[in-house]
């Protein structure tokens, strides 16, 4: 954000929030705003269960422009001239494996959190190597 425009910052979330659940889209976000090195700079984040989300709010796009209408539109797009300063957009993945998190975390979701491990093959016997005597049969 260009500094002195978190009010702008805030009426464009309100437009886009709204918008979004005219048209049925209530899809959850987190916002951070930095503090320690960084001024006016906002972290949002939304979860997404696959790529296929991202489809699904793609698919909605001309929706979310109705919705909106011209109006809204038109102060969307002139909140952002003047008050956004960059935008990135990254997806980021999480690893169950890498994550250290709460427990309620792992009771709340054990099969993504903590799954059972997959079992080992059976060994094969290396190619050429001996194999096991086999018993007499018996009479």
């Amino acid at each position: 954000m260009r500094s002195g425009h978190v009010e702008q910052f805030e009426e464009f979330t309100k437009l886009y929030r709204n918008a979004s659940l005219t048209i049925g889209q209530n899809v959850p976000w987190a916002t951070y705003e930095g503090l320690a090195g960084v001024t006016d700079a906002y972290l949002v984040l939304v979860p997404m269960t696959s790529l296929k989300d991202e489809d699904t709010a793609l698919a909605h796009q001309k929706d979310f422009g109705a919705a909106l209408g011209a109006e809204g539109r038109d102060r969307m797009n002139k909140l952002s001239e003047e008050s956004v300063a960059s935008v990135e957009d990254n997806i980021w993945m999480v690893n169950p494996e890498w994550s250290y998190v709460e427990k309620s975390w792992i009771d709340a979701d054990p099969q993504y959190w903590a799954p059972e491990p997959a079992p080992k093959p059976a060994r094969k016997p290396a190619a050429g190597a001996a194999s096991a005597p086999k018993a007499p049969p018996a009479n």
